[in-house]
This record gives structure tokens, sequence and C-alpha cells, in this order.
């Protein structure tokens, strides 16, 4: 499990280099209404991931653990052909709307379909069957080629237009489709496909689409105040709302290294209920260091692009929801997965949707400004918190845990209200081994352990 993760982990944070690079380098370079359009692809891009119908999520809950190798390449031929066979269907669907409409925006959308959502589809299953060397890879190269492409342009043409990002981000996706699919035809050559539409695919496609609808909830959870803020504010109000939310978005991939390996691991069997307090613990820990990460962001934006300083209210706020994301994406979602719940996963995201819906209506009708939205946010993250742990016993939250929270959230006040960043962040560091120490030391002391132990290996 460590070996696991520190592979992901690495390949994330090569990933976590070159998209804070781009997050502070795009705002620097493009203009607010091109970056707008930049951010306008992305808030879209998250909208197409369902259209997959959840066909390789079921896939990675049926193959969890099961080396590449060893896959049923009768069943393997056919799963690919459902795949394709959907995401083409939607392919077509979203061409005949921009034949009317006229949209560039829908048309670069329509032409990522395919691409993003096989590429995607095939990270997430690259880590089922072990395979973290092929992830490791498609990983950086996704995410290198646009913006060392875009770096390039801007160097020949002396301006960085969001288009020239956009080209890039579906050329690179383009090739990679055509990899996989040509390696997925050599390992099934000669072999007789299985029914493409027989009970076992519609199984999988069953298991896969309640998954999707569940994390397909998340997906416009998290996007609820980004299209708040588009919809209700000007421009230059959404590209910083956007800025600062993407600085937070960009702290995700270290919760994402954690919790796509956790699925494997607590399916393993090799985590006892009883231990799951343990993670839990850990998992609010690493939620707060965020605050190192947030005065870290503070400086590089005061110092590389200033213009974008009215974000870092956004971003601060945004970055308490850190322990409770952890908890929430590492265990609660996996454990959904794991126990089979996954109509009570699609009932929960619901009422966690329509709760963020209502508070952020709330908020701007009371204060039209953009952190009402944030704060709306940061809210509904930790009543879902409280509200899951009553699901999972073994996660209950006890008086240990809102005693670190309520300290946690003092620190981190308080550190805010020192002017220099790095000073900041050194007194929130010992505020934060302190309280890691004094309020969760069994848990220190067990990580600390295995740590040492996997080293001495």
């Amino acid at each position: 499990m460590i070996k696991i993760l520190i592979k992901v982990l690495s390949s994330n944070l090569v990933v976590l280099a070159m998209k804070l690079i781009s997050g502070f380098v795009f705002p620097a370079l493009m203009t607010t209404q091109s970056y707008a359009d930049y951010q306008t692809f992305s808030l879209y891009l998250s909208y197409i991931t369902i259209l997959h119908l959840g066909f390789p999520t079921g896939m990675f809950v049926n193959y969890g653990g099961q080396p590449y190798d060893s896959l049923e390449k009768s069943r393997y031929k056919s799963e690919v052909a459902v795949l394709v066979g959907i995401l083409c269907f939607f392919t077509v669907l979203f061409a005949g709307a921009w034949l009317f409409i006229r949209n560039e925006m829908l048309l670069y959308i329509t032409l990522c379909i395919i691409p993003y959502c096989v590429v995607s589809a095939y990270q997430s299953l690259y880590q089922a069957w072990g395979e973290f060397g092929r992830f490791t890879r498609t990983h950086i190269f996704t995410a290198a080629v646009p913006l060392l492409g875009s770096t390039v342009l801007y160097f020949i043409f002396r301006r960085l237009e969001a288009a020239y990002y956009i080209y890039l981000f579906i050329g690179i996706h383009v090739l990679y489709t055509v990899a996989i699919l040509l390696d997925a035809c050599k390992r099934t050559r000669g072999v007789k496909s299985a029914p493409v539409f027989d009970e076992k695919n519609m199984q999988t496609l069953k298991l896969g689409f309640s998954i999707c609808i569940g994390n397909y909830i998340n997906v416009l959870f998290h996007s609820v105040g980004k299209q708040f803020v588009k919809s209700l504010f000007d421009t230059e109000t959404f590209a910083v709302f956007s800025f600062g939310l993407s600085l937070q978005t960009l702290m995700t991939v270290f919760i994402t290294s954690v919790a796509q390996p956790m699925y494997n691991f607590l399916a393993s069997g090799k985590v006892k209920e009883e231990q799951h307090g343990l993670f839990k613990q850990g998992l609010l820990l690493f939620g707060a260091c965020s605050g190192l990460a947030f005065h870290a962001c503070r400086f590089v934006v005061a110092w590389l692009v200033p213009k974008y300083n009215a974000s870092m209210e956004v971003t601060a706020i945004y970055f308490m929801a850190f322990p409770a994301m952890a908890v929430i994406n590492c265990m609660y979602i996996n454990l959904y997965k794991l126990t089979r719940q996954s109509k009570a996963y699609v009932r929960r995201l619901v009422t966690v949707l329509l709760l963020s819906v209502a508070l952020n209506a709330v908020g701007v009708v009371l204060h039209k400004h953009m952190i009402s939205v944030t704060v709306a946010t940061v809210a509904v993250y930790y009543i879902w918190l409280f509200m899951d742990a009553k699901r999972f016993p073994s996660l209950k939250i006890g008086l240990r845990d809102g005693v670190f929270l309520i300290a946690y959230f003092g620190a981190y006040l308080l550190s805010m209200q020192i002017g220099n960043a790095i000073l900041a962040a050194l007194a929130y560091l010992v505020m934060l081994a302190l309280m890691g120490w004094l309020i969760y030391r069994d848990t220190v002391k067990a990580a600390g352990a295995t740590v040492l132990k996997k080293l001495r290996k």
C-alpha cells in the first residue's frame, strides 16, 4: 500500500507541479476574457464525465485488484466495444446539437467526448489492474503536453489564448485514445468477443451507472458555486473566483492520490473495521496540512499574479474544507462502493447537492458576493462529514475529532492574521504539530512506526 501510494502520489505531484505552473502562469499571460474562456471550458468539460454512463466505473469495481494480464480477453473485448459505442452515440448527439447552435465551446466539448472519457476511464482502470506505470505515464503526459505546448505557442505568437490550450488538450487525448484502443485490439486479436449486450455487461453497466450517477452529482456539487458565479456575476468576478477555486482544485490532487489506492486497500481486507477510526484521524490531520499550502499559494500569488490577490479570500475559505473533504473522499465514498450501497450513496449526494444549491442561493440573496458562495460550499462539506459519520459507526466523529477541528479552525484563522506568508506558514506548522501530538498522539505514533518499518525494508 505504501509503495503504491508513493508511486501514485509521485505522478500526481508531477501533475500538480505542472498545474501549479499553469495555475499561476495562465492568469498572468492571458487576458481576463481568455482566462474566463479557459475556465469555462474546464467547467463544461467536467459535465461530460457522465456520458460513458458509468460502464468503466462498473469495470473498475469488477476488476479491482485483478492483474491486467489475467483478464478474460473475450469479455474485455466486448467491454471495449460497449464503452466506445456509448461514447460514439453521445458524440453524434452533441454534433447534431452543434449544427443547430453553432457554439464554439459546444464544438470543443463535442470533440472531447470520446478521447477525454476514454483516457479518464483507463486512468482509473490502470489503477484497478495495478498498472501504475501506465497510469503515471498517461497522467503526466496528458497534463504536460497542453501546458508545455501552450507555453511554446506563447513565445511564438507573444500572446496566450484559451484556444491554444484547448486544441492541444484535445490533440493529446486523441493520440492517447488511439494508443489505448490499439493496445486493446492487439491484446484481443483473434479472440471471439463475448456478446456485447449480454447479461454480464448489462450488470456491469447497471452497477457502474448507479455509482456514476453518484459521482456525477458529486461533480455537480463541486460545480455549483462556480456555476452560480458564472451565471450571476460579471466576467472579471468569474475569472477571479475561478482562479481562487483552481488553487483549491489543485490541492484535491493529494486527496485523490490517497482515495483511489485506498479502495483497493480496503477491498483487500487488510484493514479491520476497528482501524477505520485511525484512518479517519490520519485523514483529518492530512487535510489540515492544507493550511500550509494556502500560505504558499498566498506568497506565490502576491509575487507572480498580484492582479488576482482578491481571489485569496476565496482560496482561504475553500481550504478550510480539506479535513472534511479528505475523510469524505477517502473513506465515505470508498465504503459506499465497497459495501455496494450505491442507492444510499446517490441519495446522500442528492441531499448534499440540494443543500448546496439552497445555501448558495440564500447566501447570494443575503449578500451578493462571491464569498457567500464559498462559505456555503465549505459549510456543506462539514454537514456531510457529520451526516455520514452516523451511517458508518466505525467513523464516528468523537470528542477528540471535534476538539481537533475547533483547534484547526482557530489555528488556521490565527495564522491568516500574520501579514508575512512565510512567517504565517511557520507559525501554522508549529500549531499543527502541537495539535497533532496533543490530540492524535496514538495516530501519529502508529503512522510514524509504519513509515519507519517500510523504510527499514
